[in-house]
Order: structure tokens, then C-alpha cells, then sequence
């Protein structure tokens, strides 16, 4: 690049609009940054609760799905298909969770 080209380049960049954006761009990033990080350990717990949530409904209902299974046959094969493949039964319980924790963070603010 010639010395004419670069000094060209500097004044586009350093013209009023390029250089609002790139401002602009930047306090953006850095406030997405910090909302990162504060929110990041909430983020991370939110994923950890949803996890053990379903580990737990899973494995509370393999038991009672063998027992059903075992006494209805096919028909029970069928249905606990249907119902596993649909996540009636892990996310069910879960969210009616989530949305009583949510409504008490809202109501104890």
C-alpha cells in the first residue's frame, strides 16, 4: 500500500460517521461484555437446574415405566413411546417448576 492509499484509508476511517459506528460498536461490545460476565453464573446455574431436573424426572419414571410396561404390555409400550418421544413426562414437571420460580423471583423483587 502507498503512502498516498494508507492516508486515504486513515481519513475514511477517521471520518465522522465510520468513526461513530466503530465507537459505538465498541461501547456495545464492552457492554455486552460485562452483561456477559455478571450474567454468566446464572446462565450456567439455569442450565445446571434444567439438567438435574430432567435426570431426576427420568430417572423417577423408569421404574414406574417398567412396572406399567410390564403389566400392560403392548399397549404400554406404545403409549410410554409416544409420551417419552412427546416429553410429556420429563419436561412437564420441569417447567411447571421453572414457572413457579419464576413467578416468585418476580413477586420478591
Amino acid at each position: 500500500m502507498s503512502g498516498a492509499g494508507l492516508i486515504e484509508a486513515i481519513e475514511v476511517l477517521f471520518s465522522s460517521k465510520p468513526l461513530l459506528v466503530l465507537i459505538l460498536q465498541f461501547i456495545l461490545g464492552v457492554g455486552l461484555g460485562y452483561v456477559s460476565v455478571k450474567a454468566f453464573k446464572y446462565v450456567i446455574a439455569f442450565i445446571v437446574l434444567l439438567l438435574l431436573g430432567a435426570l431426576l424426572s427420568l430417572w423417577s419414571i423408569s421404574e414406574q415405566a417398567y412396572a406399567l410396561m410390564s403389566e400392560l404390555g403392548d399397549l404400554a409400550r406404545r403409549l410410554m413411546g409416544l409420551l417419552v418421544a412427546l416429553g410429556i413426562l420429563t419436561v412437564g414437571p420441569l417447567s411447571v417448576g421453572f414457572l413457579i420460580g419464576a413467578l416468585l423471583a418476580l413477586v420478591k423483587k
